[in-house]
């Protein structure tokens, strides 16, 4: 005997919980051979400022894969305007997130960065300030110029009462 599928309707996926009962399908974006859902999460569209719709659309094959169109999932198509904000919130207290440095490409595009305990300017990539680098100078990593070396000579001279040759 033949098995017989029952074909589920669009409809009946309104309210599936994903098993971490993060994401709940709230409606039907565009019904479809491929039906859209709206859906939302209980943490990231708590983020108006980095999610401003507060919603996030996937198909059903993915969600039930445990494929997250929000901020929660592996691998993130992060927007330049998000990136940017992610950045910022990674920098807050320590350095200042002047905008990009370079044409927006991904997590590797570098940023114009200005430490503000010493006012240095820099550039990096996105990824060095989700992964928490800081201010080169700050951490020691920059060699002076000569003359900055010189300078600092001459000014341990004068501090020790030394006539500097």
């Amino acid at each position: 005997m033949k098995e017989v599928r029952k074909i589920e309707k669009a409809e009946d996926f309104i309210g599936w919980v994903s098993p971490d009962g993060k994401l709940r399908v709230v409606s039907i974006v565009k019904k479809s051979k491929h039906t859209t859902f709206k859906l939302v999460c209980t943490e990231c569209s708590k983020d108006p400022e980095l999610f401003p719709d507060g919603y996030f659309v996937s198909v059903k094959s993915s969600m039930v894969r445990g494929i997250k169109p929000c901020g929660c999932g592996k691998n993130v198509r992060w927007k330049d305007w998000q990136y940017l904000i992610l950045a910022r919130r990674a920098a807050k207290g320590r350095f200042i997130v002047h905008g990009f440095a370079e044409e927006f490409h991904g997590q590797d595009t570098k940023l114009n960065l200005e430490c503000l305990k010493d006012g240095y300017k820099w550039a990096t990539s996105i990824n060095n300030i989700m992964n928490g680098k800081g201010c080169p100078k700050c951490a020691g990593n920059i060699k002076p110029t000569e003359q900055e070396a010189l300078q600092k000579c001459i000014d341990i001279c004068k501090e020790m009462d030394y006539d500097f040759i």
